[in-house]
């Protein structure tokens, strides 16, 4: 993968000899700690720099730096330091921050349902740019009929009521449980 193109300016008159060809090379490299192998190659004549490994990871390495040479053919050299930063790809999956979620909420007033939500949940994502799309899992457990999950603004979920809840009612006076799901458009994680 090309990364960027760097490039030096040799005043040397061009018709004269090969003292104003250059050639690129790279002096001081990031060496990739598994394999040993520097992580960058530079192609000689046209200074693009180039991955020499597979992939770069942004979590875990976001900027490097390297130095790269380039010399005349009268042997004079010059050198840059190439910034590179290395952009997110939305490839981490979200996780919630716990394992399992609890709240109260009173019985609705007949068919009358609050606007406000009962449960607000947030997720990790080591991503920079994040869609979280949330939802209750359809048959998921008891209650799960009666709820449904909304995206906020700032990416956390609010877990909202959408059916009656009545506590005279046996079955739902002992409470509900139900599986949530989070989806980053990456990966699926479910929670209790």
């Amino acid at each position: 993968m090309v990364v960027m193109t760097m490039t030096a300016v040799d005043y040397d008159d061009p018709a004269e000899g090969t003292n104003a060809k250059l050639i690129y090379s790279i002096e001081k490299n990031v060496i990739e700690e598994e394999t040993g192998t520097p992580i960058f190659e530079i192609e000689s004549d046209t200074g693009v720099i180039k991955t020499a490994v597979c992939c770069l990871d942004r979590e875990r390495t976001p900027d490097y730096s390297i130095q790269v040479v380039a010399m005349d053919g009268g042997g004079l050299k010059g050198t840059g330091t190439a910034s590179i930063r290395v952009k997110d790809i939305n490839d981490m999956p979200p996780q919630f921050t716990k394992e399992e979620w609890l709240t109260e909420v009173d019985e609705t007033d007949g068919a009358n349902l609050p606007e406000t939500p009962i449960l607000t949940v947030t997720v990790h994502d080591e991503d920079e740019t994040n869609k979280f799309q949330y939802k209750v899992i359809e048959n998921s457990g008891y209650g799960a009929d009666k709820f449904t999950m909304v995206r906020n603004n700032d990416g956390t979920g609010s877990l909202k009521i959408v059916q009656p809840l009545d506590y005279e009612d046996l079955l739902q006076s002992n409470g509900f449980r139900f599986r949530i799901q989070v989806n980053d458009k990456v990966i699926f994680y479910l929670i209790y």
